[in-house]
């Protein structure tokens, strides 16, 4: 089952790399699947990267736009350019940015000052966690995904940050309430895990290991990816009271990293 179509505007973000890298992960899985966002895509690409070459204005050409700008009637509110058509634009002002940024102070005294900075390390943008189902050959856990009661389910991530900069808890609550434990593994009831160190990685790395769940109610069932920036341990997850769910999390963790992936367990069984 492929995942909903991705926005033009979420396409850009991927080639700019400004998507979390979840939804990233899910729109890069996406494009494997899907020849018409594949197409657009490859289609946006190729515009962003025409449109992003180094030029040189013409002499007084800068003025001139920013003149026929300040000149320009505004239009109405609720004009809307969709498609292809919002894509261009986004393209020409990056273009015309660029263009800008050729010129030197010497060029322009005192008219351009550099603006913006690097964007700050958070868990969000820095760690991507996905999940994965079956043994000999492994499937992304999508949203609505069909999974059978004995699947099993392990965990790969990227972390682009220092290493034991974030942890990594995933668990699911199915349709009777019971919680049930992917990372950290919960086997034995004694005991009380945190949750799972991630290293400093660029590309995806796989966790050691694979858990089937005991169980788990027919019906539809909730995943929790929970990175924290310290370990949290089941007990503190699994007792922080009210409802189990992204909300609550986010609220007894802020700054956690969040994804709920909702899926519908069946009764048969798995690879």
């Amino acid at each position: 089952m492929t995942s909903a179509c991705a926005t033009t505007a979420e396409l850009i973000q991927l080639i700019d790399g400004e998507l979390t890298e979840n939804r990233a992960t899910t729109v890069r899985a996406h494009l494997e699947d899907c020849g018409v966002c594949r197409r657009e895509e490859g289609a946006l690409r190729a515009l962003v990267e025409d449109v992003s070459r180094p030029i040189e204005p013409l002499p007084g050409a800068v003025e001139r736009l920013m003149g026929r700008l300040d000149e320009a009637p505004r239009a109405p509110h609720r004009a809307r350019w969709r498609g292809m058509g919002a894509a261009f634009a986004v393209a020409a002002v990056a273009a015309l940015a660029v263009g800008l940024r050729t010129r030197t102070r010497a060029d322009l005294p005192g008219t351009l000052m550099a603006r913006g900075a690097p964007a700050a390390p958070s868990l969000e943008h820095d760690v991507g966690v996905t999940v994965y189902r079956g043994t000999t050959h492994l499937e992304v856990v999508r949203q609505g995904d069909e999974v059978a009661a004995d699947s099993a389910y392990s965990i790969g991530y990227r972390n682009l940050g220092p290493g034991d900069s974030a942890f990594a808890a995933v668990f699911a609550r199915d349709a009777r309430g019971d919680v049930h434990w992917v990372a950290p593994m919960w086997l034995d009831p004694h005991a009380d895990p945190a949750s799972e160190p991630l290293a400093h990685a660029e590309r995806e790395t796989r966790a050691t290991g694979a858990v089937v769940l005991d169980r788990p109610a027919p019906g539809e069932m909730h995943l929790f990816v929970f990175v924290t920036e310290r370990p949290v341990r089941v007990s503190e997850v699994e007792g922080a009271g009210g409802a189990l769910d992204a909300q609550g999390l986010r609220r007894r963790w802020p700054g956690a990293a969040v994804e709920e992936i909702t899926v519908h367990v069946g009764t048969g069984t798995g690879r």
